[in-house]
C-alpha cells in the first residue's frame, strides 16, 4: 500500500503516476497507486491479465488494438523543463505493427499539438528500442528488448540530457536543451497512440513516472 511504498521510496511524493497493474484477470480497472490516484481509461481491449506477471499479481495486457489513457490537463503529468524519470517493465509478444508505442506524450500521427507542446515517446521498433523526442530520435545501441522476456526500460532527464537505460545499463543519450514537455490535448497513452495506431502486442507492468527527479544518472 501507499504507506509501505512511501517508506521504501524516498521520492514517493514526487511520483506522478504509479501503475502496478494488479487486479482481477480481465478487469479494465487500472489503479494509480501514486498520491494523485488518477483515473485511467482502458479502451478497445486493454485489460489486467494474470497470464504474465513481473511483480505483484498481474500485468497490463495490450492486444494490438488497445490503449490505456491517463487523464488530460493534469499538471502532475506535465514534465515541463525539469528532471524526470519514466520507467516500466515490458514483455512484448511477436507480431503486430513494426512500430509499437509503449508510453507516449504524443498526439495521433501528424498532430501539430504534439510538436508544439514537446512530444516524447518510447516505442518498440522490431527488436530495437527507440526514443522519440520531438524531431530527435534516440536509437538504442543494441537489440535490447526481446520478445517474450521481461525488460526494464527507463528514460531519465537530467538537466539538458535525456538518457535511456535497459535493465539498469546506460544505453544512449541526447541533448534536448531547454525543451519543455507539457501535457498536450491527448494526455499520456500506454500501449498505443490515442487513435489506436502503432499498438503494442504484449504486456506492461509497474509503470512509474517521477517528476522533478532524475533517479538514475549512470548504469
Amino acid at each position: 500500500g501507499k504507506k509501505t511504498e512511501s517508506g521504501l521510496d524516498s521520492n514517493f511524493n514526487d511520483v506522478s503516476l504509479l501503475l502496478h497493474m494488479d487486479g482481477t484477470n480481465g478487469s479494465t480497472d487500472f489503479v494509480d497507486s501514486s498520491t494523485n490516484t488518477f483515473s485511467l481509461t482502458a479502451e478497445s481491449g486493454a485489460q489486467i491479465s494474470t497470464t504474465q506477471v513481473k511483480y505483484g499479481t498481474a500485468a497490463g495486457y495490450f492486444d494490438g488494438s488497445s490503449v490505456l489513457k491517463a487523464p488530460t490537463g493534469q499538471s502532475a503529468l506535465s514534465l515541463g523543463t525539469g528532471d524526470f524519470t519514466v520507467e516500466f517493465w515490458v514483455r512484448p509478444s511477436g507480431g503486430g505493427d513494426q512500430f509499437q508505442q509503449l508510453v507516449s506524450w504524443r498526439g495521433p500521427a501528424g498532430a501539430g499539438d504534439a510538436t508544439n507542446h514537446g512530444s516524447i515517446s518510447w516505442e518498440r521498433d522490431l527488436s530495437r528500442a527507440t526514443w522519440y523526442t520531438n524531431t530527435r530520435i534516440l536509437n538504442s545501441t543494441t537489440n535490447s528488448v526481446p520478445v517474450d522476456t521481461w525488460t526494464h526500460v527507463a528514460m531519465v532527464r537530467s538537466g539538458t540530457a535525456l538518457s535511456f537505460y535497459i535493465n539498469g545499463n546506460f544505453n544512449a543519450t541526447v541533448n534536448i536543451g531547454s525543451q519543455s514537455y507539457e501535457y498536450n490535448t491527448y494526455g499520456i497513452t500506454f500501449g498505443s497512440l490515442p487513435n489506436i495506431q502503432e499498438s503494442l502486442i504484449g504486456y506492461l507492468d509497474d509503470v512509474r513516472i517521477t517528476k522533478g527527479v532524475a533517479r538514475y544518472t549512470g548504469s
